[in-house]
């Protein structure tokens, strides 16, 4: 599994990927981070494209 940041309108952004194939985008709920989805990630990305990013203001993305 791979981590990147990259800046979104100002805001740097936090997410996991891995995986190829389709996109499949997992978001995580109020107060949790992408990391809730690490047990997942790796057998989803066996057949998708995985993208789970910290939303603004939660884990390691800024609150812009």
């Amino acid at each position: 599994m791979q981590v990147k940041f990259v800046d979104i309108n100002g805001v740097s952004t936090r997410y996991l990927f891995e995986g190829s194939g389709y996109p499949l985008l997992l978001l995580h709920g109020a107060g949790l981070l992408a990391d809730s989805w690490l047990r997942n990630i790796p057998t989803l990305s066996q057949d998708f494209y995985v993208v789970a990013p910290d939303l603004l203001g939660h884990g390691f993305s800024g609150s812009g």
